[in-house]
């Protein structure tokens, strides 16, 4: 089981460089979105793989859960009934997945509240050339003709 959990480090590491990459596409002056929807189908694709991983450990789990009789999977349940290299093995590999997780959220989170600000910094700046729209429209003059023009196309 520790050596699924190994295989998904690297695409959780692949993971994180994109949210790096995020970031510092929100943080530009003014949002590269091609880039931004880019990255975010790279991550998607990331994403799609670990949930297939997962759904292979989480048949793994099962049936731990089952032999050792515990309720749920989980690291202090498994060492109550058994204590070996492989349990912690299995604990640092859930670990520095739990790490690069918590970054990742971490990361997003602070992406998701700049790429927030930007969106409401450009609706802000729409809504000012809006009115300045309308000022400049209501101010300026129209000329009203008043003269009538027939062109008679028959002479």
């Amino acid at each position: 089981m520790s050596e699924g959990y190994e295989e998904q480090i690297p695409l959780y590491e692949k993971m994180y460089e994109l949210a790096l990459e995020q970031e510092k596409c929100v943080r530009e002056g003014e949002v590269d979105t091609d880039r931004l929807i880019a990255l975010i189908n790279q991550r998607q694709e990331l994403i799609s793989s670990l949930e297939a991983m997962q759904a292979k450990i989480g048949e793994l789990k099962g049936k731990i859960v089952a032999i050792l009789g515990i309720l749920e999977f989980s690291i202090s349940g498994i060492t109550q009934q058994y204590n070996g290299t492989a349990v912690t093995q299995l604990a640092a590999t859930m670990e520095k997945s739990t790490a690069f997780l918590v970054k990742i959220k971490d990361l997003d989170k602070i992406n998701e509240e700049t790429l927030r600000y930007k969106i409401k910094e450009t609706a802000d700046n729409l809504q000012h050339i809006q009115k300045e729209k309308k000022a400049k429209n209501a101010y300026q003059n129209k000329m009203v003709n008043n003269d009538g023009v027939f062109v008679d196309f028959s002479k």
